[in-house]
């Protein structure tokens, strides 16, 4: 059983490490907004069945606005468009709006289209009509200045469970699968050790965490009685949890037997605009069955279980409220793909090289005169790129009569993967060390279905001695410093929608 613990810890520690630290948080402005969680909160919603009044507000702008409706038209404070159709169950209301950013470009407005629509569930009294839940969500699809319907996310294990928030009143958890072992030692003929693995439950919103620890003690280290195990669930193998995610921390008294799990998490299940936080604690002794095994050198193993699953009942700390209908919102990160090909958009280029015939006789660092063949890796520089590596990028055919030059993608390159160009050309001059690069690109990490196509011309100087090493003719050339990287602007950036694809499933970059 330990073996079992110690692969799904050891899997959870890969994760981590490959992630690293969380990125550094973007302030979630209106542009980033906008492009993220485009969308309305619908609230006063009231109707005598003739007239029809509510409140909008914009997440991505911060603006509110009043509308009213008679007689099948509406009208608003703002630059809300809205229709409403109204039936004795619900109300169906559909939202167009414009609106503008400023938090980029120099302080320039960039404006924004969103449309979107939902129902309205209702209630009924003295034949007036109000809503059910004081707040209704409104997901918008951008039609402008990009085609896109952004990705939401999951949000953590359970918090939409029919049952989370009445659950969670009395917390308790299942403790199962429990194994633990002591070993005594000498340091020669056996090492200490101890090791303690469970599989906690939270039935309130179904969430599973393997918790695990193993225990050496190093040179004269004391020994402690009380071990602290890593506890790790879904969390670490879904990017798409969003921005809270269930946190566990468990510990194992071996001298009393006793175990204590704290644990937050979240519910939205009786009304997604009135998320919660909720913290609890929980602390008893585990029944161990336990067997004690002679091992060499006068030393012994004991190991223990539980003969069933142990429920270990709880009792909540805190519960914080949580900003309305953000539990699956994307987490607040660095700009990817689109945001980053629309605004100041740059290539990263690496490991420039060229490569081409000599005069015979030249020296050792001779340049190519003839037969020049260019090459360079190119990624595109968003703030995150996610797990993705620059391109390979060498020269194929000669466009027309030149001086361009076709772009022969690497191997990975068909891919169909942002961040690479998947279509581009290029020109190079040796004599200014000036490289051009006209390219096509797409972006789908905001609507894998539907990709932006981009295109632009980066024009830029390689600011580095370019070392040559010649022999039989061949001269082979490279960027003085190896590990020389630079980045250039991207000018005459165009978009358009691109075709429909299948969904594939995760995240692109």
């Amino acid at each position: 059983m330990i073996a079992q613990f110690a692969l799904l810890a050891a899997s959870a520690a890969v994760l981590v490490s490959a992630q690293g630290p969380p990125p550094a948080t973007t302030a979630a402005g209106c542009t980033s907004k906008s492009f993220v969680i485009p969308s309305w909160i619908v609230s006063d919603f009231a109707s005598d069945g003739d007239k029809v009044s509510f409140t909008t507000f914009n997440r991505a702008s911060n603006v509110t606005s009043s509308v009213s409706c008679s007689a099948g038209k509406c009208t608003s404070s703002g630059k809300v468009n809205a229709t409403v159709e109204l039936d004795e169950a619900s109300a169906f209301v559909s939202l167009d709006e414009t609106w503008n950013c400023s938090d980029r470009v120099g302080g320039d407005r960039f404006m924004f289209w969103g449309v979107g629509n939902n129902s309205v569930p209702l209630t009924k009294a003295d034949g007036k009509y109000t809503a059910k839940n004081p707040q209704v969500l409104i997901k918008a699809s951008l039609v402008a200045p990009v085609s896109i319907t952004p990705i939401y996310f999951e949000g953590p294990t359970g918090h939409d469970t029919a049952g989370c928030s009445a659950g969670s009143k009395t917390p308790t958890w299942k403790i199962s699968q429990v194994s633990y072992t002591d070993v005594t030692g000498d340091g020669i003929s056996s090492i200490e050790q101890r090791s303690i693995g469970f599989l906690l439950t939270n039935p309130a919103t179904g969430y599973d965490a393997s918790c695990m620890t193993s225990v050496t003690p190093e040179g004269d280290q004391p020994r402690s009685d009380i071990l602290t195990l890593t506890c790790a669930g879904l969390e670490f193998q879904s990017p798409t949890i969003g921005r809270y995610s269930t946190t566990s921390q468990a510990t194992f008294n071996a001298a009393t037997g006793e175990v204590s799990v704290t644990q937050t998490w979240y519910c939205d299940d009786e009304d997604p605009g009135r998320p919660f936080s909720i913290a609890a604690t929980g602390r008893d002794k585990l029944p161990l069955t336990c067997a004690i095994t002679p091992i060499p050198g006068n030393n012994t193993k004991t190991s223990c279980d539980t003969a069933s699953d142990f429920t270990l009942k709880g009792a909540v700390t805190a519960q914080n409220p949580v900003a309305p209908f953000s539990i699956e919102d994307p987490t607040p990160g660095q700009d990817g793909c689109t945001i980053s090909s629309i605004f100041a958009p740059k290539w990263s280029f690496s490991a420039f090289t060229l490569s081409g015939k000599t005069p015979t006789g030249s020296s050792a660092a001779a340049t190519p005169t003839s037969d020049t063949v260019v090459g360079f890796d190119v990624i595109l520089d968003t703030q995150n790129r996610r797990y993705q590596y620059p391109m390979p990028i060498t020269q194929g055919k000669i466009v027309g009569s030149g001086p361009w030059y076709e772009c022969e993608v690497g191997t990975d390159g068909g891919n169909g993967l942002p961040l690479w160009p998947y279509k581009c050309q290029f020109k190079y001059d040796a004599e200014k060390k000036e490289l051009v690069l006209d390219a096509n690109w797409e972006c789908r990490d905001l609507d894998v279905k539907h990709p932006i196509l981009f295109a632009g011309v980066a024009t830029t100087t390689i600011q580095s001695n370019i070392a040559c090493e010649a022999s039989q003719g061949l001269a082979v050339c490279g960027t003085e410093d190896p590990s020389y990287t630079w980045t250039a602007d991207i000018t005459s950036v165009t978009w358009t929608a691109g075709a429909p694809v299948a969904e594939t499933g995760g995240l692109q970059g």
